[in-house]
């Protein structure tokens, strides 16, 4: 018999959850809940598995439901939220086809697998079918404990497999006391027991309290051999006072001589003065000498003096190259750079070899030579170091102007000769790629003064880009009385040009 359900609540479950094998039994009295589903009794006495039983009652409008249903059963990690509820992780989904459901009573086993629980709360969310589609029950149930989890928990020894023998009897029993006749190395007796590796001289082992302040050795060969793996100083000099941690001191080899397979050979560390410090008395000699096959001098955060005095030198010598790598570690940011007395770069190259230095500033002169008339019919004399219009019409010319590209212009002067009522003008433009033209700088002569020059300062458009524009001036020559000599373009830069 199927119905037009409408289910409003469930409740309850027996759980037996086992992660290995064993036997257990249980008897819990499911009691009525607010959801419409009641559980029943049961006792069991199975080996374990990772399956539990679960029993309800379900219930429509009518009363408790008779005849088959499908049930649709998935854990979750969390409650969720709503109707039908949301959110939490999905850890597994079992489906039961057409089952017997008797006065609202059903009963079904489920199985989710042995890593579905883990300790950790679950809930089950449960649709349920019985012929008009499928209705997705809320809230979600949470499964709790069997009372055969809560006894795993506080289990005594007796209770447990392949216990270790010093737990047998429930007591930790095992002696973990260690005698030195147990250890391998270990020589002497009493307060004289040391490791034989450490103080042995010639089979001579001396106690803990044996040191060597104040020997003095001498011999021929190696004099001291100090080997280890713990990444400890194998040697460490300290002086609290004023005189040297560790000295070196030699006729003909290395006062101090360093080796590494792998990291540094010699570190020098200062809190005042000098990390490490080398001279030489000899004019063919080194201070200190570094040789490798990766890298001979390496600073990290450093800085080579060749004197502290105001008149050092610094010189650098090869018969090849000076190379200075700028990347060892791909970041794009390494930089080769000059600094001046205020810590100021003066000349930057980055690793991607861009040059830059501090500002500069240089001058482009154009002469009355590079100037052209607007019309080929004009009448003018151009001397090259001086330009007329000799009929009065003639008063346009053009001259092109190469400018560094990314320089400033900061001015534009104009040297001239005006003995006229009229005089002339003297502009530097900006050409563009449609014909047209943007005015950066204009000047005039002064009227009847003779010989004179005009600035302005006030550049428009003044950063100079050449992949997009062209650049050129114009002079106005009102008559014979107004002489064109050159102009000065002055900018600055702070880059190749």
């Amino acid at each position: 018999m199927k119905r037009n359900t409408m289910f409003k609540s469930l409740l309850a479950l027996v759980l037996v959850l086992a992660l290995g094998s064993g036997t257990m039994m249980a008897r819990q009295t499911l009691a009525q809940g607010p959801i419409g589903i009641t559980g029943a009794a049961s006792t069991l006495s199975v080996n374990l598995g990772t399956g539990f039983t679960y029993q309800g009652r379900l219930n429509d409008a009518s009363g408790p439901v008779d005849g088959t249903c499908d049930l649709t059963f998935k854990l979750y990690d969390e409650a969720g939220t709503g109707t039908p509820p949301t959110g939490g992780t999905l850890l597994g989904t079992v489906t039961k086809l057409s089952e017997e459901v008797s006065a609202g009573y059903f009963t079904v086993q489920l199985d989710f697998g042995d890593s579905a629980f883990t300790g950790d709360a679950r809930w089950l969310e449960i649709a349920v079918d019985c012929g008009s589609g499928a209705t997705t029950l809320s809230p979600r149930q949470e499964l709790a404990a069997a009372p055969y989890a809560l006894y795993a928990t506080s289990a005594p020894w007796s209770g447990l497999n392949d216990v270790p023998a010093g737990f047998a009897d429930n007591t930790d029993n095992t002696d973990d006391t260690v005698a030195w006749s147990e250890i391998s190395g270990i020589v002497g007796t009493g307060a004289n027991q040391v490791a034989a590796g450490d103080h042995d001289h010639d089979g001579v082992y001396a106690p803990a309290t044996h040191d060597h302040w104040g020997e003095t050795w001498s011999g021929t060969g190696t004099g001291l051999i100090i080997t280890g793996t713990d990444g400890g100083a194998m040697l460490e000099g300290i002086n609290s006072g004023a005189g040297e941690g560790v000295r070196g001191q030699s006729n003909s080899g290395y006062g101090v001589y360093g080796n590494s397979h792998s990291d540094i050979g010699v570190y020098g560390y200062s809190n005042g003065d000098y990390g490490v410090f080398g001279r030489s008395a000899s004019s063919s000699g080194y201070g200190v000498c570094a040789r490798g096959t990766g890298g001979d001098l390496q600073l990290y955060d450093g800085t080579i003096y060749a004197n502290r005095l105001d008149s050092s030198d610094l010189v650098l010598h090869s018969n090849d190259y000076v190379d200075i790598h700028l990347d060892d570690d791909s970041n794009s940011t390494s930089q080769f750079r000059v600094l001046n007395d205020a810590n100021t770069a003066i000349f930057t190259v980055t690793e991607t070899g861009a040059v830059s230095w501090a500002t500069q500033t240089g001058y482009v002169s154009v002469s009355a030579a590079a100037f052209g008339p607007k019309e080929d019919q004009y009448d003018f004399t151009n001397f090259g170091g001086q330009l007329r219009n000799n009929d009065g019409n003639s008063d346009r010319y053009y001259a092109p102007v190469q400018l560094p590209h990314g320089a400033t212009v900061t001015k534009m002067t104009w040297y001239w000769s005006d003995t006229s009522i009229y005089g002339g003008t003297a502009a530097l433009r900006r050409g563009t790629n449609t014909g047209s033209y943007l005015l950066m700088a204009e000047v005039q002569t002064s009227g009847s003064g003779g010989n004179g020059s005009s600035y302005d300062g006030s550049i428009s458009y003044a950063t100079i880009d050449n992949q997009n524009y062209t650049y050129y001036l114009r002079w106005s020559l009102a008559d014979t009385d107004v002489k064109g000599y050159y102009v000065v373009i002055e900018y600055t830069c702070t880059g190749p040009h």
